[in-house]
């Protein structure tokens, strides 16, 4: 039996992966990274858990390639959350909304990161690390690129304002310290340029997480797989679960460190 075009596509978008499972596949990455960070860098390979401590690494050992490969698998997280942030924002109703709630899970993790990376509740404001903050500041410049598009400039206007922008906003990421810094900035902002061209998406993110290749092993580039594969589809409905699962898991982390460290791991 034939099918028509709509149930060719409808087929083809079933055989891709959900939005849901992307979310999935980026948390549990994150997950990995998170304990060969919390528990392997901060808890066994620094004596006192202080903020600035002095490392104790054998650099040869099984628990250094171990705490390296977790570390390499964590790094496919962050262009999947780039990518559904982009998706985010181009599909919700309220872009206000959307951006002051990614800004409100900003502050509630600050104490739980600090805690997890830095065994401090508060940590002077020029280090407000959590890659919620990375995320707050791609909305920004989003919020202004699609500004500057709709102003209908020319073309050089149009697109020194837009490189103006990301500059600025990749210098405050610089500035604050958030994960990932401007390459999270350059990331957003160029998924989000090219989000009706899966390709040019593709290849964007190739050339941005250059940089990460060496420390990931090229991991970092499964990344970009998954994300080609992206059907459109929502998929489970766990929207709140990456918010509140962020600032649970440092918490989490952070507590097992400290009963480890009493019991003298």
């Amino acid at each position: 039996m034939n099918m028509s075009v709509t149930e060719k596509r409808e087929l083809a978008g079933k055989r891709g992966m959900s939005g849901s499972t992307l979310k999935i596949m980026a948390v549990i990455s994150m997950l990995i990274d998170h304990i060969g960070g919390v528990l392997i860098l901060m808890g066994i390979y620094y004596k006192l858990i202080p903020y600035h401590g002095n490392m104790n690494m054998d650099y040869s050992s099984k628990l250094y390639i171990v705490f390296m490969m977790m570390r390499a698998i964590g790094r496919i997280a962050f262009p999947i959350f780039c990518f559904l942030l982009v998706e985010g924002y181009v599909h919700t109703s309220n872009k206000k909304k959307y951006a002051l709630r990614i800004f409100i899970f900003a502050l509630i993790s600050e104490i739980p990161f600090n805690l997890a990376f830095g065994n401090k509740v508060f940590i002077p404001v020029s280090r407000l690390n959590n890659v919620f903050f990375t995320l707050f500041l791609g909305i920004c410049v989003m919020y202004l690129i699609e500004f500057i598009q709709n102003k209908k400039m020319n073309k050089v206007a149009t697109v020194l304002a837009i490189v103006g922008t990301i500059v600025v906003f990749g210098a405050i990421a610089k500035f604050i310290k958030c994960d990932f810094k401007y390459f999270g900035i350059l990331c957003i902002a160029l998924f989000y340029i090219f989000r009706e061209k899966r390709i040019l998406q593709i290849l964007s993110g190739v050339i941005v997480f250059l940089y990460e290749v060496p420390a990931s092993f090229g991991i970092v580039y499964l990344s970009l797989i998954p994300i080609y594969f992206y059907n459109g589809k929502r998929g489970l409905d766990i929207k709140y679960f990456f918010y509140i699962f962020y600032p649970a898991h440092l918490l989490i982390l952070y507590f097992i460190r400290v009963y480890l460290a009493t019991k003298g791991i």
